[in-house]
């Protein structure tokens, strides 16, 4: 048993017991691997140090049992002598003064198979992945990235298949910082209406700031922490925290914003109109409160008109469809939509039986949506 000791966050001793396991290979009667094991660290309300130390000598890829969150900042830095030879030389040199090497050399050596993190990796080098099932990429000395999916941490050694780990020699230490998730928080908004950018997350004092493209809305700005768009729609933003003297910089993964379309609220001002002779115009006086509105007007009346059928006179009822008048209006505004009166409906008008007036009927059409307002008095 290798007894292991970590500091609290209150700074007290806590004692944690590691079994260190030591697999014989079955191949040669050389050790193949020395169990990896972890030393976990300092952690905060932000951010959480994990350490672990990984064997040249273990040929499979071990569960730190360390979760990821989604949307977590995961820093991962390699110092150590793990080799693919023994006495510490490398078949690739490549690396620093710790003695962390990278091999560039792929494909692997001919007749010799891809090591645990595939052919694409480089061997000889220190590799991870984030889930079991998914992608290995190389840690070298450092890799920084933001986990958009989340899952358990993986770390191996790689090399050219297990039968090359038997003359392996050393390890290293990977040192694991996890911050929080850096999230964007404020994911719906109103159309014409600035929308204040708020994060959640991260670690550190940087600065943050916000960068967008369009979604399916048009026109996405950021000025300062405030999104607006021309058209209602998506917004993709993406925030970002600089680095500070002791944490790295960190963004959210693009995270899309809900601009919905203004709020209309059309009421009917006019309830009568008195229709003077040779006037084509029908002016309807509409008011706006809640957000800005937009649309069109249109007004229809049911009406009994006298026809000649047949050589008689018969009186039939019809729907008199008048026109349609385009309004937009600030919030809290009232103005008159003109409805020009089509020569169909004043024909049909001027035939009809009416005795006093007419109850028209005023409908907002807003795209597909169409939404009866009220009724005006038409007068003689």
């Amino acid at each position: 048993m290798a007894k292991i000791i970590r500091r609290s966050d209150q700074g007290g001793r806590i004692q944690r017991s590691v079994r260190v396991l030591v697999g014989l290979s079955l191949s040669c009667g050389v050790a193949l691997s020395l169990g990896a094991f972890g030393l976990i660290g300092t952690s905060s309300a932000s951010a959480s140090i994990h350490t672990y130390v990984i064997s040249a000598l273990k040929p499979t890829f071990t569960d730190t049992g360390l979760d990821i969150p989604a949307g977590s900042s995961v820093s991962l830095s390699v110092a150590g002598n793990a080799t693919c030879h023994a006495g510490g030389s490398s078949d690739c040199p490549i690396g620093d003064p710790n003695g962390v090497f990278i091999c560039a050399k792929n494909p692997y050596y001919p007749g010799e198979g891809p090591g645990p993190a595939g052919a694409s990796i480089n061997y000889d080098s220190l590799d991870a992945k984030i889930a079991k099932n998914g992608q290995p990429f190389v840690v070298g000395t450092s890799k920084t990235l933001t986990e958009p999916t989340g899952g358990e941490l993986y770390l191996v050694f790689n090399d050219c298949g297990s039968s090359a780990y038997v003359d392996n020699a050393g390890q290293d230490t990977v040192t694991v910082t996890v911050a929080s998730a850096f999230l964007l928080t404020s994911v719906t908004g109103t159309e014409g209406t600035p929308l204040t950018l708020v994060t959640t997350g991260g670690s550190g004092t940087g600065s943050v700031s916000f960068t967008t493209v369009n979604g399916t809305a048009t026109g996405c700005t950021i000025t300062g922490t405030a999104l607006t768009a021309s058209t209602a729609g998506t917004c993709v933003v993406t925030a970002s925290q600089a680095a500070d003297s002791t944490d790295p910089a960190v963004s959210t993964i693009p995270t899309t914003v809900t601009l919905a379309g203004p709020v209309s609220v059309v009421k009917l001002v006019t309830t009568s109109v008195r229709l003077a002779k040779n006037v084509k115009v029908l002016p309807v006086k509409i008011s706006c409160s809640g957000s800005k509105c937009t649309g069109s007007l249109s007004a229809s009346a049911s009406v009994t008109v006298r026809k000649r059928k047949a050589g008689k006179t018969i009186s039939v009822k019809e729907t008199i469809n008048f026109g349609t008048g385009n309004y937009s209006l600030a919030a809290g505004a009232t103005g008159t939509v003109s409805i020009h009166l089509t020569a169909a409906s004043l024909s049909d008008l001027g035939g009809s039986t009416r005795s006093k007036s007419v109850s028209v009927e005023i409908t907002v059409n807003l795209g597909e949506k169409h939404n009866t307002i009220g009724r005006v008095s038409l007068l003689q």
